[in-house]
């Protein structure tokens, strides 16, 4: 079973990589993966037997549940997925907000994730390095150490954030939001990995607090239908959880 993307798409809450050339390479790698699905086995025996990982920030510990719920709905044999949601989690590591930046250079945050053998990882962050990090050069540095330390996976695809205007977000976050959507547009194609993927996470005006940053009830839902959905769909090529 793979994605509804018909939900999806329909509320209009992602957007893949969006020139049209970029698209038609993102579709000839994912046809080129699917072809190497029975591959799976050579795979496991390689040692990666974890369910998919999600990679997340207080966006995924609010909807932590939610996603669990909706991802087993796939598959009820096998519901099993590493949700590993930290509240102020960067890219680049830890984000202080009392500090008025991200920490820059912290090293290894995926391996030393609990779910460090995924085959599949979907890395949903860049909302408090949006919000925080005040340097360009840092939060390019980041988003390629990152890009290295989830090589290991078969199938990577990146969650970056949409600011709102609220209390919590100026123009000037919402600009860097922006900008880190495009460095990591930038960075993967350069990476060589063969399976991955960009998504835009566009939240409507109800699915954010008035901060401008947090979920709303209706945001969890719609957060946790787009990660477990992008889960499934990703353990449907690399054959996690079997």
């Amino acid at each position: 079973m793979q994605i509804n993307k018909g939900s999806i798409y329909h509320i209009n809450k992602i957007r893949l990589i969006a020139s049209p050339v970029q698209q038609l390479v993102l579709c000839l790698i994912l046809a080129a993966i699917l072809i190497m699905g029975p591959l799976a086995q050579a795979a496991n025996a390689a040692g990666y037997t974890t369910a998919p990982a999600i990679l997340g920030d207080s966006l995924t510990v609010q909807a932590k549940s939610a996603i669990q719920a909706r991802y087993a709905s796939w598959d009820p044999s096998h519901p099993e997925i590493n949700v590993d949601g930290n509240n102020g989690r960067a890219i680049g590591g830890t984000a202080y907000p009392a500090n008025n930046r991200a920490v820059p250079g912290y090293g290894a945050l995926y391996s030393n994730s609990p779910y460090y053998n995924s085959k599949a990882v979907i890395v949903a962050l860049g909302t408090n390095d949006s919000l925080f990090l005040d340097s360009p050069t840092e939060m390019f540095n980041d988003v390629l150490q990152m890009s290295q330390e989830v090589e290991s996976a078969d199938c990577i695809v990146w969650v970056t954030p949409t600011l709102k205007y609220g209390s919590g977000v100026t123009q000037a976050m919402i600009d860097k939001a922006n900008l880190l959507d495009a460095i990591v547009r930038y960075i993967l194609p350069g990476s060589g990995h063969g399976c991955q993927a960009v998504v835009r996470w566009s939240p409507s005006n109800a699915d954010i607090q008035s901060d401008g940053i947090h979920l709303t009830a209706q945001g969890i839902t719609t957060y946790s239908v787009l990660l477990a959905d992008l889960a499934n769909y990703l353990r449907n090529i690399t054959g996690s959880n079997n």
